[in-house]
């Protein structure tokens, strides 16, 4: 029952469970228990790092950093962590993920600084037909770096295909390969239906008013 400030390095030990109630600082955060929000509010970090071993659950609320002309550093214990909105909000900083994988089931909000995750990784989730993470607008002081997995919930239905849209600018059938299985010219990888003169390929070229295998 206690509001750390600023000036409070907060250990959350094994076994025990501290719910984020309000709005809320720590200099430095380590998780070796659980840490959970049952209505949202933000908990920023303006100076130091954040470690976590144990667990995090996070159906709403937000982690914000926002430490000026000093590093700061996310360790994960190789583990993928589910996040719901993170915010980087720093002057002359940059925040690295050191190892493992932030799911985003919220907003990432590149306000200000560097987000570097080039040595782990972060994914942007997606659960329904209408709840995804996302990533905010990128301000002008703001940078990214590295490499994000961006997933899309593909809800059952009745048809027997189904039409794919990327969600990242500029990505080519090329960046999808390695994923899924395409089927067409350039994806030698068989029929995705049938077989021999009846074999029909997911990838259809558009040309002169007609599609075209």
């Amino acid at each position: 029952s206690c509001i750390p400030s600023q000036l409070n390095s907060v250990t959350i030990t094994l076994g025990d469970t501290v719910e984020v109630d309000v709005d809320a600082m720590a200099k430095d955060l380590t998780v070796d228990g659980v840490l959970e929000w049952n209505a949202y509010h933000t908990l920023e970090i303006p100076t130091g790092d954040l470690t976590i071993t144990g667990d995090l659950d996070m159906p709403n609320g937000k982690i914000k950093f926002s430490g000026t002309l000093t590093n700061q550093t996310i360790d994960l214990s190789g583990n993928m962590v589910e996040f719901f909105d993170l915010e980087i909000d720093l002057t002359l900083d940059t925040v690295k993920l050191l190892n493992g994988n932030i799911l985003i089931s919220g907003t990432l909000s590149p306000e200000s600084g560097v987000f570097d995750y080039s040595a782990a990784g972060i994914t942007i989730n997606s659960t329904s037909s209408v709840s995804s993470g996302r990533v905010g607008p990128v301000n002008i002081n703001a940078e990214l770096l590295g490499d994000a997995t961006v997933r899309r919930f593909i809800p059952a239905g009745a048809a027997g295909t189904r039409n794919l849209a990327s969600p990242v600018t500029n990505a080519t059938l090329s960046d999808w390969d390695d994923s899924l299985l395409i089927s067409g010219l350039g994806f030698p990888d068989g029929c995705a239906f049938g077989g021999g003169s009846g074999c029909y390929y997911s990838v259809k070229r558009y040309s002169i008013n007609n599609f075209h295998d």
